[in-house]
């Protein structure tokens, strides 16, 4: 991914990963695989593209992974902290426990509502978000010709410092109530889309994939 690519990422909600050609667009998101997903459909000639309008993909069926709200948060407050892009004092325990309240920190705590907000997701195929890749692997499969990435991507993974701070924030969340009330406030779409979106099976692929609803009722024949 170029570094325009990168900032536009965290700072667009109009971008998506497109072939003209193409019956789908793939919908990015920060801490979502979205790198590993550039990966795949960039040996097929999608590239990133920057929306004037939403019409442009009217017909069009839109690609997105969802992760779990709260690991995902966690994930990138930790990502934005260890690039030292946050000045927070995370050894004293009552700044820790007023993060959570916040919400939004940097690029990587945008909600994934904020990504999707403006989008029409009544036919999205959705990816339940994998910490190893596999199911993308699956998913994917069709388009990815060099899979030498992806054994790349594992092995750099996130560093150290980034690791045990996702670790303290995750403790953090897990033993205090106020906390968890907090940071669901604030991730609530996040969690409604999350907990009602009908994901694909990592069974199936894009290339003989069938529409599916936004939230849980019948597989569209």
């Amino acid at each position: 991914m170029q570094q325009l690519e990168r900032q536009l990422l965290g700072s667009s909600n109009q971008l998506i990963l497109y072939k003209p050609d193409n019956i789908f667009y793939f919908i990015p998101i920060t801490k979502n695989a979205s790198s590993f997903t550039y990966d795949c459909f960039s040996q097929i000639g999608w590239r990133y593209y920057k929306l004037d309008s939403l019409d442009e993909v009217i017909g069009k069926i839109p690609i997105v992974i969802l992760r779990d709200p709260v690991d995902r948060w966690c994930s990138g407050f930790a990502q934005d902290y260890s690039s030292n892009q946050l000045l927070i004092d995370l050894q004293n325990t009552s700044i820790v426990d007023n993060l959570f309240e916040q919400g939004f920190y940097g690029s990587h705590t945008h909600t994934q509502y904020w990504f999707l907000n403006k989008f029409n997701l009544s036919n999205a195929i959705f990816i339940k978000f994998t910490e190893n890749y596999l199911d993308l692997v699956n998913i994917f499969k069709d388009n990815i010709k060099d899979t030498n990435f992806i054994k790349q991507e594992k092995t750099i993974g996130t560093s150290v410092k980034s690791h045990q701070i996702e670790i303290k924030l995750k403790q953090r969340y897990e033993l205090n109530q106020n906390n968890q009330n907090n940071l669901r406030r604030y991730l609530w779409h996040d969690i409604e889309l999350f907990n009602n979106a009908n994901f694909i099976d990592e069974t199936k692929t894009l290339q003989n994939y069938k529409l599916w609803d936004s939230y849980k009722r019948e597989q569209q024949s």
